[in-house]
């Protein structure tokens, strides 16, 4: 069973239980290891992240456009949904209450080979054009 983290502020301010895989755990343990920091919370989260994003973002020379903070969540959205995971299931892992209305509003783009294959199908149904 993966290990999971509790959040409990939260933009709505309800918590959250956050599943995470052993690898990313292993990965935030050795970064806690290599960080200077003795505060438990400091275990992911730097005191700024703005600041650290930004120098993410240089050192990564990114900066046409400047991605924000949060295309890192929209990024996670249209490879989960990619995937193929079900919308509600990708509401479920980012924390939308909407049961996935927003993520199929919003990351279909995510879908052009099944929203292709739609017209497939509706073309097996219908039978052929000129039947």
């Amino acid at each position: 069973k993966d290990p999971v983290a509790g959040l409990v502020a939260t933009k709505n301010g309800e918590p959250r239980t956050v599943h995470l895989g052993a690898a990313v755990v292993a990965r935030m343990r050795r970064w806690r290891l290599a960080s200077d920091s003795s505060q438990e919370g400091d275990i992911v989260f730097p005191r700024d992240p703005w600041a650290a994003w930004s120098r993410l973002r240089e050192r990564a020379e990114l900066d046409d456009p400047q991605p924000r903070f949060h295309d890192l969540r929209h990024a996670v959205c249209s490879a989960l949904r990619a995937s193929g995971m079900e919308s509600h299931e990708v509401a479920a892992v980012v924390g939308h209450k909407d049961g996935g209305r927003l993520v199929d509003r919003v990351y279909a783009h995510a879908l052009p080979d099944r929203i292709a294959g739609a017209a497939k199908l509706m073309e097996t149904w219908m039978g052929s054009p000129e039947g």
